[in-house]
Formats: C-alpha cells, sequence, structure tokens
C-alpha cells in the first residue's frame, strides 16, 4: 500500500468512523495498528486530522479523530488522485490480462 492508498483508506474510515479506535481503523483499512498509529501522527501533523481524548461510556479514556476544514479541502484532491491511480492500476490489469488470455489462445 502506498502513501496515497494509506492516506486515503485512513481518511475515509475516519470519515465514517470518528470514534472508532485504531485498533477498529487498522482493521478497516487491512493495515497494522503501529501502521495507522503512524498515519494518524502524520495527518495530524499535516493538519488533516485533530485528535481529542474523550471519555468512553465505560470510563476509559479513547481517542475521537475528526477532519480538520484543512483536511476537507485535501480530501478532495486526495479523492481524485486516488481514482486517478486506481484508474490507472485498472488500465494496466486490463491490459495484463489481454496478454493472458493472448498466450492462453497460443498454446491452445
Amino acid at each position: 500500500m502506498n502513501v496515497l492508498e494509506r492516506d486515503y483508506y485512513t481518511i475515509e474510515a475516519i470519515e465514517l468512523m470518528p470514534e472508532a479506535s485504531q485498533r477498529d481503523l487498522a482493521k478497516y483499512t487491512g493495515m497494522s495498528l503501529g501502521k495507522v498509529n503512524y498515519c494518524l501522527k502524520e495527518l495530524v501533523q499535516k493538519g488533516w486530522i485533530k485528535a481529542q481524548e474523550i471519555r468512553r461510556t465505560d470510563g476509559r479514556w479513547a481517542s475521537l479523530y475528526l477532519l480538520t476544514a484543512k483536511g476537507r479541502a485535501a480530501q478532495s484532491e486526495l479523492t481524485h488522485n486516488f481514482l486517478a491511480y486506481k484508474m490507472d492500476e485498472l488500465e494496466s490489469l486490463s491490459a495484463e490480462i489481454d496478454r493472458v488470455h493472448q498466450k492462453i489462445r497460443r498454446i491452445e
């Protein structure tokens, strides 16, 4: 997973589940817990998200992750870049599938 994908999936997860734990975010994004922790710190440093400590109903402390105005602005460009990246990936994959199909036809 590259930085573009990592940031896109992390921001998407935060938007969908702002009260999710880092463990929940890791499960959603498919990243390790350590990688999610690193990514969250990086996004806070960029000013795209802010972390706020809250007390849960069971009395324990947890973090609430929220997109900032800067993060919302970045999200639009990030989504555009992510889509372009995935479209390029799809073209490459389609070309590879065509090559394999041609090879199979030659073998048969």
